[in-house]
């Protein structure tokens, strides 16, 4: 159904695109981490995961939007993310030719679309 993305365990139905790092205007956000006993380590690997690990968690973010980046199968246009999104009431900002896009919206959107926390 949403061919244009790649699975993600979270997102109801068919996946639609697999989540990179979420990136606030004044911080970090952490999606999927709100399930007890997990670490940084157990959503996102790497030197990501290392420095979420010394990161501080300061609550449900404060700030007017979160955005986030969605690796996609290919450059065509997202349209059935761009639909979803819009049902959702967030925003998506592609550029022609590119396989990602961000989808930006409040931070209470964010996290009612993806049934995560969203924490700065």
């Amino acid at each position: 159904m949403f061919n244009q993305a790649v699975e993600t365990r979270r997102w109801p139905g068919p996946a639609l695109a697999a989540l990179s790092v979420p990136v606030l205007a004044a911080g970090l956000v952490l999606l999927g981490g709100d399930r007890a006993g997990a670490t940084p380590d157990d959503v996102i690997g790497g030197p990501y995961a290392r420095m979420l690990n010394q990161a501080t968690d300061l609550g449900p973010a404060r700030t007017e939007t979160v955005q986030l980046t969605a690796a996609l199968r290919g450059v065509a246009e997202p349209v059935e993310l761009q639909g979803w999104a819009g049902a959702n009431d967030l925003s998506v900002r592609w550029r022609d030719g590119n396989d990602w896009a961000v989808i930006e919206g409040t931070p209470t959107a964010v996290a009612d679309a993806f049934g995560v926390a969203v924490h700065d």
